[in-house]
């Protein structure tokens, strides 16, 4: 592997601001999405030499949230299984504490049950004075 120290401070920075580390079952994921075409590119470029491999980089429309009219062309690498868990192994300790977190979960495979409201003893009902307020 031949990457520079500015080259892995940079991949750092970009996945702990715009990356994105999940796992579905068991099988980890790393996604990177963006409307910036060169910043991909540099990433995959990267990766690619952080894992000895070439990837291919998706591009799609997605359209604005706000003007539902404009459309953005957006960039996306995800990998999955055996490279996304390398690269989070190789990146883990340079990350934030939060990240690190999420990371070690994905590696670990680790669920937390969420509880639902109800579980917890907690009840939610809808306005319970709506009925006084709107005959008052």
């Amino acid at each position: 592997m031949n990457i520079s120290e500015i080259e892995l401070g940079w991949l750092a920075g970009i996945l702990e601001g715009e990356g994105s580390f999940g796992y579905y079952g068991c099988t980890q994921r790393v996604s990177m999405e963006m409307t910036d075409r060169d910043t991909i590119e540099r990433y995959v470029d990267i990766v690619g030499k952080v894992l000895g491999k070439d990837f291919k980089i998706s591009e799609f429309q997605r359209k604005h949230r706000v003007n539902r009219s404009f459309e953005s062309t957006m960039y996306k690498l995800t990998l999955t299984g055996d490279n996304a868990r390398q690269l989070m192994g190789f990146i883990v300790g340079l990350m934030s504490y939060r990240r690190r977190a999420r990371i070690w979960q994905c590696l670990n495979c680790y669920t937390e049950k969420k509880k639902t409201l109800a579980e917890l003893g907690i009840v939610i009902s809808p306005r319970p004075y709506a009925k006084e307020r709107m005959i008052a």
